[in-house]
């Protein structure tokens, strides 16, 4: 069974209109990370439900300076988008912006039963467990890693 959908959780009625809704002020807000029981096994959940943690180091310019928290599921997802963040540390930025990419128009990021995130298409009726556009940061990344500038030398 899937989740509800974002519309039908505004659509629903949630408290009925003759109950008075009281407000419990001293509850502190609960962290966006822990919200669902995520599963913690899927590399590509782990990645989105800390996607803000991710965000602070898009101006990094070396994978040397990633917190080693973060740095073994930085290049675990660099291996699956094609590049060794140790042999080329220059292309943390193109990892972590693979990460921290919004959700396209007409796509919605869910969860399922497991607590896996998967996306989904209603206008195409199309379903990934990837990021719509991990194939273009794919295929951005392998340009950037074997675009050697060609010399060209006059004897």
């Amino acid at each position: 069974m899937e989740p509800p959908t974002y519309q039908e959780v505004l659509n629903s009625k949630m408290v009925e209109s003759s109950q008075s809704i009281q407000y419990n002020t001293n509850v502190q807000p609960i962290n966006n990370t822990y919200a669902y029981n995520y599963n913690q096994n899927n590399l590509y959940t782990r990645l989105r439900c800390k996607k803000e943690t991710y965000t602070n180091f898009i101006s990094v310019q070396s994978y040397n300076q990633i917190p080693s928290l973060q740095k073994r599921d930085i290049q675990l997802y660099g291996r699956e988008l094609g590049v060794n963040l140790e042999k080329h540390p220059r292309l943390i930025k193109y990892v972590i912006s693979a990460i921290i990419e919004p959700v396209p128009s007409n796509w919605e990021e869910r969860v399922d039963t497991k607590g896996n995130i998967y996306f989904q298409n209603n206008t195409i009726l199309e379903t990934s467990w990837t990021h719509p556009c991990h194939n273009y940061y794919r295929d951005k990344i392998f340009t950037k890693k074997y675009n050697k500038k060609k010399c060209w030398s006059i004897f």
